[in-house]
């Protein structure tokens, strides 16, 4: 992420700190102790906590999508985490680790003043991965060796096992560049100032959500209840559509909602194995409808176009 926060704005008492560029900043102006979670006025901050019109432009200019820019803040404290992590010659087991007495200070006000939720519980302890918890394992929250962890769901639903290359998964998730190329790909000299990127519902067998969540969409394996349209992955703009292809023999069903880069689409046709070639030019379509008008189901031929975000789990 090569997106800075303007330091000159979280100086100086004017509107605008002391940047002298003030609204023509290139730089976000943002409350840098908020994105660092430590802002101790909270809503009573003078400096911004939330994205004005100027900082969606900043965002939405370097590419970012509505996704990445509603998950801005956990991104760039992780940024930070990643960047304290890698400076370190190694992370030493919680029991191994001693704390300093303002590090344990600090983890012991944060305990004292303020509940801890149900959501807190499942949360990584920031204070371990930096210097050391001086709660060792009486922490209620989680000690890991970084600062995330990716993990799915096991198919008996209680028990959730982690991914393999956290870091790897977790770089391509918080790069915005990765979500911009997709989006480039997509222009190809049409023109288009932007991509119509779109939520959506899949639904399918329980039985293939680990797959899925793994390998991402693959018509050959989660595409075999649709071909109407084109031999691709099918998704569905309302999710009571989907819900009659979320197949599950304990009654507990689950379908996905999935980030999808639809771009420019036509009307699709069974025998199609990709979209077919724009009229009077040598690119192609990005995906296919069963009604250009009003498009309520969507075939993709692409992985890169998919980002399978939510699992929705219900009865």
């Amino acid at each position: 992420m090569t997106l800075k926060i303007c330091p000159h704005y979280n100086k100086g008492s004017g509107e605008h700190g002391s940047c002298k560029y003030e609204t023509s900043c290139n730089k976000l102006h943002l409350c840098q102790h908020h994105l660092q979670d430590g802002c101790k006025f909270g809503v009573d901050c003078k400096r911004a906590h939330s994205f004005d019109a100027a900082a969606k432009k900043i965002l939405n200019d370097r590419g970012f999508s509505q996704g990445n820019i509603s998950n801005f803040n956990i991104i760039y404290k992780n940024k930070l985490l990643i960047s304290s992590y890698k400076e370190k010659p190694a992370v030493l087991p919680p029991r191994e680790k001693t704390a300093t007495p303002s590090t344990g200070k600090q983890c012991s006000i944060q305990q004292s003043n303020n509940s801890v939720s149900e959501a807190n519980r499942y949360e990584i302890c920031l204070f371990n991965i930096l210097q050391g918890c001086s709660f060792k394992e009486k922490c209620v929250r989680v000690h890991h060796d970084l600062p995330y962890k990716w993990e799915i769901l096991d198919r008996n639903g209680v028990t959730w096992k982690p991914l393999p290359n956290e870091e790897h998964i977790e770089r391509a998730y918080c790069n915005p560049t990765n979500d911009m190329r997709q989006k480039e790909q997509m222009r190809d000299g049409s023109g288009r100032k932007d991509v119509d990127e779109r939520y959506l519902f899949h639904g399918t067998d329980q039985s293939l959500i680990e797959t899925i969540s793994k390998e991402n969409f693959d018509w050959r394996i989660s595409g075999i209840h649709g071909r109407s349209y084109g031999k691709g992955s099918y998704f569905a703009r309302d999710a009571k559509y989907s819900n009659t292809y979320a197949k599950s023999k304990t009654g507990i069903k689950m379908m996905f909602a999935a980030l999808v880069l639809v771009g420019e689409f036509t009307k699709g046709n069974s025998k199609y194995l990709r979209p077919p070639q724009r009229k009077d030019t040598q690119s192609f379509y990005d995906s296919c409808v069963d009604n250009e008008a009003n498009p309520a189901i969507f075939v993709i031929f692409e992985k890169y176009q998919i980002y399978p975000e939510y699992i929705i789990e219900y009865s």
